[in-house]
């Protein structure tokens, strides 16, 4: 658990600013391999605590103690993977993970009025979930696909694409992360999703001529 020290002018005293997240997982995976496919089929579940921070004044009388409340969340997954063996020179890669978070409780969430600004003056209610009740479920589908054509024995060009869900952000007030960002579980924020798309290629040695190689391997798709 990181701790940011802030020693205090004129006395002899340190505050601290306590923050910390715990990760737990457990991973079971099959292969099965032949001469065209190499297939992995798997599940996967994983707790998370988070401590967003707690302040801790030491004996100064000037600064009051503030604790957050810790977050807890389960993310669990099914995904299949096949690497396949197109022919001598392309080869193909896909992918499906199916993703569950689950936000759970101890917590207290704020309810607000609808249509105005959040603030302590818009909240209507506060609910309190007990220890492993369910607070929010978020989860889909993750597909992928890649296909690798080796231009040589020491070069190869590569496309893919995949879905990506996050739970669990970064919160942070600057562009630059600092020690004061913290961590924050997807509940009434939303999970985040992205679709990268890449483009590259492997040169395990060098030389001027892969460039006329596969210059020459690329038109030729033509």
């Amino acid at each position: 658990m990181p701790n940011i020290l802030l020693p205090e002018k004129g006395v002899d005293n340190t505050v601290r600013l306590e923050s910390g997240i715990s990760f737990r997982q457990i991973r079971s995976t099959l292969d099965f391999q032949n001469d065209k496919h190499q297939i992995k089929i798997g599940v996967s579940s994983a707790f998370t605590r988070i401590n967003p921070g707690e302040l801790v004044p030491g004996n100064s009388p000037s600064i009051n103690p503030q604790k957050t409340n810790l977050e807890y969340s389960l993310e669990s997954a099914l995904f299949f993977e096949d690497n396949i063996k197109l022919s001598k020179l392309w080869t193909a890669s896909i992918g499906l993970r199916y993703a569950n978070f689950l936000n759970l409780g101890p917590t207290e969430v704020r309810n607000y009025a609808p249509d105005v600004p959040v603030s302590i003056a818009s909240v209507t209610g506060l609910e309190s979930f007990e220890r492993h009740k369910i607070v929010q479920i978020y989860g889909g589908f993750e597909p992928r696909i890649g296909v690798r054509y080796d231009v040589s024995k020491d070069a190869s060009i590569k496309v893919a694409y995949n879905l990506m869900r996050q739970f669990i952000q970064t919160v942070t007030n600057t562009t630059t992360p600092l020690p004061t960002s913290r961590w924050k579980t997807s509940d009434k924020i939303y999970q985040t999703t992205s679709k990268p798309v890449g483009i590259g290629g492997l040169v395990s040695k060098f030389q001027p001529k892969y460039l006329r190689i596969i210059a020459r391997r690329i038109l030729s798709l033509d």
